[in-house]
C-alpha cells in the first residue's frame, strides 16, 4: 500500500430504529494516526446531533465538560442564504450541527438528514496534546426546508494525556432511524 492510502477498518449501519446513539470504537491503532469518518444519517425526530470521544476500548464516552467548538455555516433556502460563525466552549459533547437550527427528521425525503465527514488527528497519543476532530457536514434544517452546510473544528482540553479510542454520536431527542458510518485509517 502507498503511504497515503486510505484504509476501511469498519462499516457500521443497520441502525434498529431505537438507538438514540451509535459508538464506533475499538479500532484505532498504532498503525494509523489520522482517520476519516464517512457519516450518513438521520433521525427519527428533530434533534441536535452530538458527538463525545470514547476511551478504553469500550465504548465509553467522556462526558466531562471539557469540549470546545467553533463552527462556520452557511444557512440557505429558496430566498435567502445566511452565513455566520459560532462557538461552544467547555460543553460535554461538540455539537455536529449550528445552534441556530437542529437536525429535521426524515419528512422532506432528504435522505439522510446529516451526511458528512471527521476527521480525527492522533487520537492514541497519551504525551498531552489535544485530541483534535475537524468535521464538514450538511444537515437538513427545520419545517421550513433550510439547507445548512458547516466546517467545525473541535477537541477536548481536559483529557491530552488519554488515549481515545473511539466516537459516540447521539441525537439530543428521537432514535436514528437509518445511517451508515465507515471508518478510514490513514497512512
Amino acid at each position: 500500500a502507498a503511504s497515503a492510502d486510505f484504509v476501511l477498518l469498519n462499516t457500521t449501519s443497520a441502525f434498529t430504529g431505537t438507538d438514540t446513539s451509535v459508538t464506533v470504537d475499538g479500532h484505532y491503532t498504532a498503525d494509523y494516526i489520522n482517520y476519516m469518518a464517512q457519516i450518513c444519517i438521520s433521525p427519527d425526530d428533530t434533534c441536535n446531533f452530538e458527538m463525545q470521544y470514547t476511551k478504553l476500548g469500550d465504548g465509553t464516552a467522556i462526558t466531562t465538560s471539557d469540549y470546545r467548538r467553533t463552527c462556520f455555516f452557511t444557512q440557505a433556502n429558496g430566498s435567502t442564504t445566511t452565513t455566520a460563525t459560532e462557538k461552544e466552549w467547555n460543553t460535554d459533547h461538540i455539537l455536529m450541527n449550528s445552534s441556530v437550527d437542529t437536525v429535521v427528521a426524515d419528512d422532506h425525503n432528504y435522505n439522510p438528514s446529516w451526511r458528512g465527514q471527521l476527521w480525527i488527528y492522533n487520537p492514541l497519543d497519551t504525551t498531552g496534546s489535544f485530541k483534535q476532530t475537524f468535521a464538514t457536514g450538511s444537515w437538513d434544517g427545520n419545517a421550513s426546508a433550510n439547507a445548512f452546510a458547516g466546517f467545525y473544528y473541535g477537541y477536548n482540553h481536559g483529557q491530552a494525556t488519554t488515549a481515545m479510542t473511539g466516537f459516540k454520536l447521539s441525537t439530543s431527542t428521537g432514535t436514528i432511524d437509518w445511517g451508515q458510518i465507515k471508518l478510514y485509517g490513514l497512512k
